[in-house]
């Protein structure tokens, strides 16, 4: 019974891949902006490549090797390692969530979204294969495999450096929880990762700010919050991205490389609303449902549950919630919570809530239906004004009210027994 339970998850999660390949067949890349680096990385230029993006060499690097081993051009080893990283993290969420979910159909309201058919569609990003990589590293730790957790984590590092900030989170984790090996080993990757990129990205050209590392990643925090959830485009005469309305010249004094002056582009509310739409749609219910669930179970979580979840639970939080602080597009980012998301959404129903027939068919039609509204809009041809925004952002609270609501009826005080791998 359970080889066959398994066979039906694995065939689901191929079926479901497959569908959201052909969602996109044929696939169209898109060239320029981050691109242009990845491709330079792939041909060898490291040199001309600008920093920090010339430290995230490991996904150009396996389309190398697709292109030594296959002879095929640097498209298509970009599209072979985007698609085999796709089935591969469709995979790996069935090898957790066929011991969690009773029935394989109940995979498909938590894989079939537009979002993995975007990641899909970009294969020249490493956003499918960065999810992937993310999703073996709870697989592992599931199955309380900490070295190959370990490893995994060191070559999330050379595909983005931003995965440090998790690194710190797991760390912190591992102290808590009293796993003492486990922590000193996090401290050494990530201070071997820390050392490994910077000499990586040192081969290519400083940013066009001249910052330190450091403290260009720091100015990221302020710059993307007022673009993202203030609607106001800041300026720099570095940076040189509009007309300013106004600007001053900064104190001399002040350890900024390049940049002199800084002001304002005034408010631009196109970038603000994408966000909002981003953060209430991608993802469905999914964030909801985590925050609602945690919010009234925190201390009986950090308690009872076990290890793998509360660090996967906190990987999906804090990607989920740092996206509008670390780049200009939040939507790749909060997408990074994804796999967290899927993984931990159907632990916390099982243990949290009395479930039924009845309320998982509601929670996956609107699960479905908020997920799938942007793109629905988009594909009819809507125009994706801010009119139509603010639209997608009301019908996205009306369905989070109806989910608070749903949930509220069906908690379970003090849970049930947490399960083990």
């Amino acid at each position: 019974m359970t080889s066959s339970k398994s066979l039906n998850f694995f065939l689901a999660a191929l079926f479901l891949a497959t569908l959201i390949v052909a969602l996109n067949w044929p696939l169209n890349p898109i060239y320029g902006g981050d691109v242009e680096w990845y491709l330079k990385i792939f041909q060898g230029d490291i040199q001309d490549v600008i920093q920090p993006f010339s430290g995230r060499i490991f996904f150009p690097f396996l389309a190398g090797m697709a292109h030594y081993i296959f002879g095929i051009d640097a498209e298509h080893s970009f599209l072979f390692i985007t698609i085999a990283a796709l089935y591969l993290l469709f995979l790996c969420l069935a090898v957790v969530l066929k011991k969690i979910l009773p029935f394989s159909l109940m995979l498909a309201p938590l894989l079939f979204m537009p979002y993995f058919a975007g990641i899909s569609s970009e294969y020249l990003l490493p956003d499918a294969f960065f999810l992937f990589s993310s999703t073996l590293f709870f697989v592992f730790l599931f199955y309380n495999q900490e070295i190959p957790a370990l490893l995994t984590l060191f070559f999330m590092f050379l595909t983005r450096e931003s995965i440090i900030l998790f690194g710190l989170i797991f760390l912190c984790l591992s102290i808590y929880k009293g796993k003492r090996m486990l922590a000193l080993g996090t401290f050494f990757i990530i201070a071997i990762s820390i050392f490994v990129t910077g000499q990586i990205n040192s081969l290519g050209i400083p940013n066009a700010h001249n910052l330190q590392s450091f403290l260009y990643f720091a100015l990221k925090i302020p710059y993307y919050f007022f673009n993202n959830v203030l609607g106001i485009s800041l300026w720099s005469n570095t940076l040189a991205n509009c007309d300013p309305i106004y600007n001053f010249a900064l104190p001399s004094w002040l350890p900024l490389g390049s940049i002199e002056r800084v002001g304002s582009c005034g408010f631009m509310p196109e970038a603000m609303l994408a966000t909002f739409v981003a953060l209430l749609t991608l993802l469905g219910i999914m964030p909801v449902v985590i925050f609602y669930l945690i919010r009234r179970n925190f201390q009986e979580i950090f308690r009872r549950l076990p290890f793998w979840f509360i660090v996967t639970v906190a990987y999906g939080a804090s990607s989920y919630l740092i996206s509008i602080f670390v780049t200009p597009s939040a939507e790749r980012f909060i997408g990074y919570a994804a796999s967290a998301f899927i993984l931990t959404v159907p632990f916390l129903m099982r243990e949290f809530l009395k479930i039924n027939r009845n309320l998982l068919i509601k929670l996956s039609a609107i699960h479905m239906s908020l997920a799938w509204l942007p793109f629905v809009l988009r594909l009819a041809g809507w125009d994706y004004a801010a009119t139509l925004q603010i639209f997608i952002i009301v019908i996205a609270i009306a369905a989070y009210l109806y989910t608070f609501y749903l949930l509220k009826g069906a908690l379970v005080q003090g849970g049930r027994q947490a399960l083990a791998p």
